[in-house]
C-alpha cells in the first residue's frame, strides 16, 4: 500500500508542478496536493456518502486490496459512522462534476485526508487506482 499511496501522493504533487508530467492513466481532470504527508495506517477510515451506491463497491475493493497486500483492515462506512477516524480516504460520486465531459475525477490530498471525487462509477474507479 505504501507504493500505491506514494504513487498517489507523488502523482498529485507532480500534477501541481507540471500537469503534463503526471503519470496517471487516465489523467485526472484535477489533482491537488496540500501541505503535509498523508500516512496510511490502521487508524485510517474509508468514507463513502451512501453505502447503497457504487462508492461502497469501490471502497470495499480498496479495503480488500490494502488488507491482502499490507495487512491493514480499514473500516468502511458512511461519513457519520466513521467520524472518529482521524485520517480518511473519502469516495464521492458527483454526477454534476465537469458538466461538459462524460467522465472525470479529481484527487485532493492533505495530511488528514485523500478526497477522490468522480463524475460516475468509471471515473471513481479510476481515481482509486
Amino acid at each position: 500500500m505504501k507504493k500505491i499511496l506514494s504513487c498517489l501522493l507523488l502523482s498529485a504533487c507532480l500534477f501541481s508542478k507540471a500537469q503534463q508530467n503526471l503519470n496517471l492513466v487516465p489523467m485526472p481532470v484535477e489533482a491537488r496536493m496540500e501541505a503535509g504527508d498523508f500516512i496510511l495506517d490502521k487508524t485510517t477510515g474509508i468514507i463513502v456518502s451512501d453505502v447503497l451506491t457504487h462508492e461502497i463497491r469501490i471502497a470495499n475493493q480498496l479495503k480488500e486490496q490494502l488488507n491482502e497486500q499490507y495487512g491493514l483492515n480499514l473500516k468502511v462506512g458512511k461519513a457519520d459512522s466513521n467520524q472518529r477516524a482521524f485520517k480518511k480516504i473519502i469516495f464521492s460520486l458527483q454526477p454534476k462534476l465537469f458538466p461538459d465531459q462524460k467522465t472525470g475525477y479529481t484527487i485532493e490530498v492533505n495530511k488528514t485526508e485523500i478526497l477522490l471525487t468522480g463524475k460516475n462509477f468509471e471515473s471513481l474507479f479510476h481515481s482509486m487506482q
